[in-house]
């Protein structure tokens, strides 16, 4: 499914009318419809009581064709208009819902809100729309603190208003939606938190943009959805054996932090990588045999200490046949590691993920020194902390707009970013992203990150390219944490408890929940 943002619905918008002579005029009744539909769904038996706020734009104009089709099954509808006169479009449509039995309340009626809310079994928000600028204010501000007050359920249309479409983000105050109603598309914001939590349900209604206008004017971002993430699993033919699968390098660890590669490497295993080897500064190598045998070792350095330098282990490595590598989880931050992270993705010729501290180590680079170590094939996955170090902003900024942020990222870097938290973004260096909709506190635990960096890393050995080994990663360890949430609740999860679902939560993508066991 597109996510479209609100440049991109008025390009389609404007193309559906251009190029297939669609109105603005019947987007709008296709819209209202479509919303009225959803509106039943909500309503109790017989004759019910709506109350719509609408304003003076578009979004009030859906509103009032909402109401119009309401009030002619014989629903009682009244319908406030806040926020200044109907403009354009939407006046033709209160012209039409007063003749229809609608009863419309004009400005200065801010007094009447939130008794009229609170008396209905339904309220319709249609106030603001995609063009939300800065925080409400005056009466649209006080019919949004009606609506959350009402204790009724709210149906949103297009987005709740107070939120910003694109961004998820919340200014001053937001409608908090039962359902939102969302036009044409969705909206990027209505899966990005805070966002997300506001929306409620999201349904889309389908206001009739010709299939061609889609495709000539594809948005660049998708909802990360099960039917995406099956079409990218790579094969398993029944004749494979472990060399067919590939072969991980999870270069990781340090003194007190030996667990971080053990995770990514059983990970990548979990994942569907047919051999991994753990490389880790000796004697650190005798910590991972006794607690993973399925992982091969490798000793590097010495004293717990990564050497400065990686020829010749390096090469020693390569030699094992590798396939893809894992870079960073649990390295530290000891002097020299800047240089050894470069050195490594110079002369590594395959797939690379880097994580948590090597990422740290890029950080300290400056953009051409990162581009020249960093391969088409490389696959970055900070959180937002890191993301900020990357990009040497607030963390406030870089969650103010997750998407923008990985995809100036992604393109500063010629690479694949994944900036991970509620609502993940996948971004390529082209600038299409993916969007994963998880939102789950299940996964808020140490080594959560090292599992997701592993299971990239195994997809990459199987041969992913970089964009899809990232998004499928991100999905199935989304989903995975899923299944760890529906057992054990939100809080005391392990992150080893994510390893034994990773192989179930692809079985379950692959057999599209239908085979035994998968539920």
């Amino acid at each position: 499914m597109y996510l479209a943002t609100a440049d991109e619905m008025r390009r389609l918008e404007r193309a559906a009318a251009e190029e297939a002579g669609i109105s603005e005029l019947v987007l709008m009744e296709n819209a209202g419809a479509g919303a009225a539909r959803i509106a039943r769904s909500l309503l109790p038996a017989g004759r019910s009581r709506v109350t719509v706020f609408a304003g003076p734009g578009n979004n009030g104009g859906d509103a009032l064709v909402l109401a119009r089709h309401l009030a002619g099954e014989g629903h009682g509808l009244t319908a406030f208009l806040v926020g200044g006169r109907s403009r354009g479009i939407a006046r033709q449509n209160l012209v039409a819902a007063a003749g229809s039995g609608v009863q419309i309340i004009g400005e200065g009626a801010s007094g009447q809100f939130s008794e009229a809310a609170a008396g209905a079994d339904l309220v319709v928000d249609g106030l603001l729309g995609t063009g939300l600028e800065g925080a409400p204010r005056g009466p649209i501000a006080e019919a949004i603190a009606a609506v959350r007050a009402c204790g009724r359920p709210v149906l949103a249309l297009d987005v709740p208003s107070g939120l910003q479409s694109d961004t998820g983000q919340i200014p001053g105050v937001a409608v908090r939606a039962t359902v939102t109603a969302t036009f044409g598309l969705a909206k990027p914001g209505l899966y990005l938190y805070p966002g997300a939590e506001a929306a409620g349900i999201v349904q889309v209604v389908d206001i009739s943009l010709p299939g061609p206008v889609l495709e000539g004017w594809r948005p660049a971002t998708r909802l990360l959805s099960p039917d995406l993430a099956r079409a990218m699993l790579p094969s398993r033919p029944p004749w494979g054996h472990k060399g067919t699968f590939g072969h991980v390098i999870v270069l990781g660890g340090s003194e007190g932090m030996t667990g971080a590669p053990i995770l990514a490497g059983l990970a990548a295993l979990r994942a569907g990588a047919g051999l991994v080897t753990v490389a880790v500064p000796s004697p650190l190598d005798r910590t991972v045999v006794a607690a993973a045998p399925e992982l091969m070792t490798a000793a590097v350095g010495s004293d717990g200490q990564w050497p400065s330098d990686s020829r010749g282990w390096l090469d020693r490595l390569l030699d094992r046949g590798p396939t893809a590598m894992v870079l960073g989880p649990g390295m530290g931050l000891s002097a020299g590691l800047a240089d050894l992270v470069t050195s490594v993705l110079g002369r590594f010729p395959l797939p690379v993920v880097v994580d948590a501290d090597a990422l740290n180590a890029l950080a300290r680079l400056d953009a051409a020194q990162r581009q020249a170590c960093l391969g088409q094939q490389t696959v970055l996955t900070p959180h937002p902390g890191e993301m900020a170090r990357l990009l040497d902003r607030e963390v406030s900024l870089i969650q103010a707009d997750r998407m923008t942020s990985a995809r100036e990222a992604a393109r500063n870097w010629r690479t694949t970013v994944v900036l991970k938290g509620a609502g993940t973004v996948v971004a390529r260096e082209d600038g299409d992203a993916w969007l994963d909709p998880g939102g789950n506190p299940a996964l808020a635990t140490a080594g959560s990150g090292d599992i997701l960096a592993g299971a990239i890393g195994g997809l990459l050995a199987q041969g992913l390219p970089g964009p899809q080994a990232a998004a499928l990663g991100v999905y199935l360890h989304r989903a995975a944490g899923d299944r760890v949430r529906a057992r054990q609740g939100d809080a005391g999860a392990l992150a080893r408890d994510l390893l034994g679902e990773l192989p179930a939560a692809r079985k379950a993508l692959s057999c599209s929940g239908d085979c035994p066991g998968t539920r």
